[in-house]
């Protein structure tokens, strides 16, 4: 869990730098045209091409963003059904919520505890 939550971490990394080089590209080219028809077409190109590689990422964000929702549910459900239950689960839930992505990997690793 901990190594996917690294990973996650890195293709977000990843996409935000596919999304950077393909608006530096498409900025690059359309520059690089003039005024004709073909030029036009080929803006039309570069934009639509611009447009899908955004839609891509995007998509990888979302699903990223599902799975990490899913580890947080999963993370306060092991820590309560392994804790005491003097600690309500609300409580529990709305201080991890306010936490930092890194901050809870951190917290996790502090909870299993020492690598054996």
């Amino acid at each position: 869990m901990l190594k996917d939550s690294v990973q996650a971490e890195r293709e977000q990394e990843a996409d935000c730098a596919r999304i950077e080089a393909a608006v530096r590209l498409a900025e690059t080219a359309m520059a690089a045209l003039v005024g004709s028809d073909e030029a036009h077409r080929r803006r039309c190109e570069l934009r639509d091409r611009t447009i899908l590689t955004v839609a891509d990422v995007r998509r990888n964000i979302v699903r990223r963003a599902e799975q990490a929702k899913e580890t947080r549910k999963e993370l306060i459900e092991t820590f309560f059904q392994r804790s005491a239950p003097s600690q309500s689960t609300d409580d529990y839930s709305a201080m991890l919520h306010d936490i930092p992505t890194s901050a809870l990997v951190d917290h996790l690793q502090y909870l299993i505890g020492p690598p054996s």
